[in-house]
């Protein structure tokens, strides 16, 4: 899916994988969890490249389970279906 709207961004994760000679995650290159009720503390990632994710399903008030990268001043406020 990536490589179809972002081939940029699918070529360096490709160089990325390669480089660490790593194999990829699952087959299809992704790997899947579900989350209930997830908190973290504000904390900086320094991962070492892109990171896609999406939320199927959101339960609960509008101002829960959101995200923050106060780094960059970014409040992302998730929905279903939500892609970031």
């Amino acid at each position: 899916m990536i490589g179809a709207t972002s081939p940029s961004v699918y070529q360096e994760l490709k160089q990325v994988t390669a480089d660490a000679e790593t194999n990829r995650l699952g087959s299809t290159g992704t790997n899947l969890y579900y989350c209930k009720d997830y908190m973290s503390s504000q904390h900086r990632d320094n991962d070492a490249t892109w990171s896609l994710c999406i939320q199927l399903s959101k339960c609960g008030r509008p101002d829960e389970f959101n995200f923050s990268f106060t780094q960059w001043g970014v409040y992302i406020i998730t929905e279903p279906q939500c892609i970031w």
